[in-house]
Formats: C-alpha cells, sequence, structure tokens
C-alpha cells in the first residue's frame, strides 16, 4: 500500500516539476527520466530501511508517502539542476565551431591552440582554471566536447562584437584592467616558434574593437601571434586598432602561414620591421579584405606595406586593397612592402596617400578605387564564391560581399555568417535605416 500511494504522490509532484528542472529537452529528457525512476528506488530502499512508525493506521500510510516522496522531489530536482549546469552546448549551431561570447572567451583560445575544445597538454594550472572559467560546465568527453557534433571540433566563431574599451571612454588604459598587462596590453594568441594556432577562427561580420598592443622588444605581435598553413581567419574585423611591436607586426596576425578571406582592419600598425595592416610576414593566402591602418616604422625600414608587410612565395593575394598611409619606411610597399614571390592578382592601394616603391599590385588614386559603385572597371573580377556554396548567392553561387558605396567612399565588407548572406538594413530604400531592436537604436550614439 505505502508503493502505490508513494508512486501516485511522486507521479502528481513530478508532473507540477517545471519543464525546465526536469530536463525534458535534448539530452535532459533521458537523464530527467533517469533521476525521475532513481529517486523513486531510492524512496523505496528508504522506506524499508525506515518503516512508518508502530502503530501507525492504514490511514496515516498517505502522510508517510507523501513526506517520502517530497524527499524524492528534492532529490530529483538537486539532481536534475546539477546536470544542467553540466551541459552548456558552446556549439549550438552543431558546425563545429566553439562559440566565443566575450573577450574571456577570446583570451581562452591561447591554451587551445589547435582548437578542438580541449585543452592543451602544455597548460598550467591557473590556464586550465581560466578556460574552465571562460567555458563553464562545457563538456569535456571526446563524444560530445563543447556540444560538437560527435565531439570534433574544428576552431572558434564569434557570436558577438567585442571591445576592449571595457569603461567605454573612447580609450584604452590602466582602467580598462582585465588586457590592460601593465600597460603591455594584449598578449598575442600563439606565435611563430612552434606555437601557432592551427585551428580556423570565424567573424561571422562581426568586430573586434580597440585591440591595444604595446610590446616594442616582441616579434610576431597581433591579434594571432602565428597562425599554422591550417588555418583559416574569415569574415573578422579588428577595428580602432593600437599595435605596436618590434619585427613582423599586424593587426590580425604577425606571422601567417595560413588563408585569410573577407577580414578588415583599422588603426595603427607600428614596429621596427616588417609591418603591414593585416600581417607582418605572410605566406598563405588573402582573398576579398583591406587595410585602412597607419603603418609607422620607428627604424625607417624599407619592409612595410599597407596590406603586408613581406610577402613569400607561394602566397596569392586577390581581390583586395589598401587605404593606410605609410611612414618612416625607406621604400615602402602600398600594398606589400617586401616580396619574394607569390601571386598578386586584382589588387590596388591608394597612390595618393603612400608612393610605394614596391609594385605589387596597382596603386590607384583615391578617386580610381572610390568612383567604380559596383562590379565594374578596377572592381570587375571582385563578385567571388567565398563560401565554395553555389546555392547561395546568384545563380553562378557568387557571394556579393562587396557594397560599394557612393562614388566618394571606399569598398567596405556587407555580409555577415559563413554563407555570406547580404542584410539590407534599408528594407525601403527610402535612405533611412531601418531599426527593428532596442540595441539598433542605442547603436545610433555611435553614429552621430
Amino acid at each position: 500500500m505505502i508503493t502505490a500511494i508513494f508512486s501516485r504522490c511522486l507521479n502528481l509532484i513530478w508532473l507540477d516539476v517545471p519543464s525546465a528542472k526536469r530536463g525534458v529537452h535534448g539530452a535532459h529528457s533521458r537523464l530527467g527520466v533517469r533521476f525521475y525512476f532513481i529517486a523513486k528506488q531510492s524512496v523505496r530502499m528508504i522506506s524499508t530501511v525506515y518503516p512508518p512508525p508502530p502503530g501507525r493506521s492504514d490511514k496515516m500510510m498517505p502522510r508517510y508517502a507523501r513526506l517520502l516522496a517530497l524527499v524524492a522531489l528534492v532529490m530529483l530536482v538537486a539532481s536534475g539542476q546539477a546536470f544542467a549546469q553540466t551541459t552548456v552546448d558552446y556549439d549550438s549551431d552543431n558546425d563545429t565551431y566553439i562559440e566565443v561570447a566575450n573577450l574571456a572567451q577570446l583570451n581562452a583560445i591561447r591554451w587551445d591552440l589547435n582548437g578542438d575544445g580541449a585543452i592543451d597538454a602544455s597548460a598550467s594550472t591557473s590556464d586550465t582554471t581560466a578556460y574552465n572559467a571562460a567555458f563553464p560546465n562545457r563538456v569535456t568527453t571526446s563524444s560530445g566536447r563543447m556540444g560538437c557534433p560527435s565531439g570534433i571540433c574544428t576552431g572558434y566563431e564569434l557570436t558577438a562584437n567585442l571591445d576592449f574599451d571595457e569603461n567605454n571612454d573612447n580609450s584604452i588604459t590602466s582602467a580598462d584592467a582585465t588586457y590592460w598587462n601593465s600597460g603591455a596590453g594584449w598578449e598575442p594568441i600563439g606565435d611563430d616558434s612552434g606555437n601557432r594556432y592551427t585551428g580556423n577562427f570565424k567573424g561571422n561580420g562581426h568586430t573586434i574593437k580597440n585591440l591595444f598592443i604595446n610590446r616594442s622588444s616582441t616579434n610576431n605581435v597581433g591579434l594571432f601571434g602565428g597562425i599554422h598553413s591550417t588555418s583559416r581567419i574569415e569574415t573578422l574585423g579588428v577595428t580602432n586598432a593600437n599595435v605596436t611591436g618590434n619585427e613582423w607586426v599586424g593587426i590580425l596576425v604577425g606571422s601567417s602561414y595560413g588563408s585569410v578571406i573577407a577580414c578588415y582592419t583599422t588603426g595603427t600598425v607600428t614596429g621596427n620591421t616588417v609591418l603591414g595592416g593585416l600581417f607582418g610576414y605572410f605566406q598563405g593566402s588573402i582573398s576579398t579584405s583591406y587595410s585602412h591602418a597607419s603603418i609607422i616604422s620607428t627604424t625607417n625600414s624599407d619592409i612595410i606595406g599597407g596590406l603586408v608587410g613581406d610577402i613569400r612565395s607561394p602566397s596569392t593575394i586577390t581581390n583586395s586593397y589598401s587605404a593606410g598611409t605609410l611612414t618612416g619606411g625607406s621604400a615602402p610597399g602600398g600594398l606589400v612592402g617586401n616580396e619574394d614571390g607569390g601571386s598578386v592578382s586584382d589588387s590596388y592601394w591608394d597612390s595618393s596617400k603612400t608612393t610605394g616603391s614596391v609594385t605589387r599590385g596597382s596603386g590607384q588614386s583615391t578617386s580610381n578605387l572610390q568612383s567604380p559603385t559596383g562590379y565594374t572597371g578596377i572592381y570587375a573580377n571582385w563578385n567571388l564564391n567565398l563560401d565554395d556554396n553555389t546555392n547561395t548567392g546568384d545563380s553562378q553561387g557568387r557571394d556579393n560581399p562587396w557594397n560599394f558605396g557612393t562614388s566618394s567612399q571606399y569598398p567596405v565588407l556587407q555580409y555577415v555568417g559563413p554563407s555570406v548572406a547580404v542584410i539590407d538594413h534599408d528594407g525601403d530604400n527610402d535612405g533611412l535605416i531601418d531599426i527593428k531592436t532596442l540595441a539598433q537604436l542605442n547603436a545610433i550614439r555611435h553614429d552621430l
């Protein structure tokens, strides 16, 4: 009788438990049911070991059973919550990329240089602690690591814009304490001494703003210090950066052996030699990218370029441009500072801003770079299939990645996401940007 009454009470209480606590979604459902039956079995055992007080009539049994059911409910909810805290899915779209939503998670990539979601064996105890804090309650088993399909993760991707200006005062100072590092600023992810980043990284059209690095005696300086030939960085903007290093310095990567697609940078690069707006040293591929960064050599080096400092074979640069100023170089290159092989096609530099002695690419006046307002003239070959998907874009799979603006504007990238889908923020073509969310309303303050 006790068992029957107990089961009825527990069933009724179970139905009243909120679904979030019962774990009825996804993987939680199986474990929720498991916890439920474990609780029932546990209470049966309790009632056997601790039977009701002697002398109680059957009329008292329901009260006793309800007490046991409440005990079971406490066990059930506690177990369900504990489980829920250990199953955060950091690859919610199942694209094998671990999602990065804040600077702490961006910083944690340095302890997983192959991007597989497992902390590198060389990581210290404090590094491991920091990674776990950045990605709390992650799945660590190989079969489901980070939530990636079959536990196979291939890199990281941004799900939000990131800003190093933590107190929003439009400057990077000691008040932005998290990554100030006693004035040295951000520590580049990876290097070129056996610790290159080998995973992939997607910006998904998001930006990293106000990157600050002040490491004048350090080589291989940038957001990433060095990336491997297997790495691919795409759809990322790094804006208003202030990056200082010694040799092999760029805003995006100090020394790159990988591929970059649809990325751009703005800000300032300062150093001794091998300096560029995207990369310092480059031996890989660049497509559909640009830089408006100012490059400053403190030693009058001749190896500085608007896009890349030093290009080596078998590198390729296609459909890209640079439009920043170069200062201090004895023989700067508008697009590329030094060349030793490689291929450059349909790529340009603003000859109105700098005179380059290395003539890889084509020097064009500001007017020539701004005047085409579509895929015509010097930009006739710029509409490419960037995502290797013929089902997106136009009838030929071309993704229309550029927004040419007016005849007084430089081309800019206009897409977001891996499918390079265009977002039209003026749906009614009235010349006014559409506002659909509070975040967009708030953003007006940054476009006065």
